[in-house]
């Protein structure tokens, strides 16, 4: 009954929560977005938390929009979102996390980047709405998992690169941990904000990931 208005919903609100924060966005701009009355959204969700909390869920859970999703929608159990984030992000930060054997990175640099890029496109949602509302109190705690294992995966990297000069697809470069900052930047630029910062230009995801690592790869692959 309430499918199409959901993905919608799921779109607008997620867009208005990153853009505006929880607080400065009304259920109102939410249902204005989508195209029908305020009255409406309160027949779909109990209150603006948990329209907060499904967008989170949505982007962590790909399969939950098509279940059979009773209504009005609840706000979320905090430890419920934080055990799907378990599940999913932490299988897509594994291929971050790369193990070294003898002195070698696998796979190469290049795919590291390819493989940041697909991890930051598929939960930019969650990661944006996060990012925009980590005080809010239904997000705290998923926030704080985030922030840990975002400063993982850069201690990762760190060790990564190191690697990949010693090998010579990296160039040899100063300050190793601060240009690690800047490429993962680059590439959470393309896959997560672009659509964000520049909503009337469209790029597709597979574009926006070769630009994302094509420019990563000019500054820091070695010329050998």
């Amino acid at each position: 009954m309430y499918q199409d208005q959901l993905k919608l919903i799921y779109k607008e609100a997620g867009y208005l929560f990153t853009v505006k924060g929880y607080g400065g966005t009304q259920i109102s701009q939410i249902a204005k977005a989508v195209g029908i009355a305020t009255g409406s959204i309160y027949n779909i969700f109990k209150s603006k938390k948990a329209v907060l909390t499904f967008v989170l869920r949505c982007s962590l859970d790909k399969e939950y929009i098509e279940s059979n999703i009773t209504f009005p929608i609840e706000e979320m159990n905090t430890r419920e979102l934080i055990n799907i984030f378990h599940s999913n992000i932490e299988k897509g930060f594994e291929l971050i996390n790369l193990s070294t054997t003898h002195g070698t990175v696998k796979p190469g640099f290049k795919d590291m980047l390819s493989n940041l890029f697909d991890l930051e496109a598929e939960y930019r949602v969650a990661f944006n709405v996060i990012n925009a509302n980590y005080d809010i109190d239904c997000v705290k705690e998923l926030a704080s998992l985030f922030y840990f294992s975002k400063a993982r995966m850069l201690e990762v990297f760190e060790k990564n690169i190191d690697i990949y000069i010693k090998n010579g697809e990296v160039r040899n470069i100063s300050y190793p941990k601060l240009h690690i900052e800047s490429l993962t930047e680059i590439i959470a630029w393309w896959a997560m904000h672009i659509g964000d910062r520049n909503p009337d230009i469209s790029v597709e995801t597979s574009k926006a990931k070769e630009i994302a690592i094509d420019l990563v790869m000019r500054a820091y692959a070695s010329d050998k």
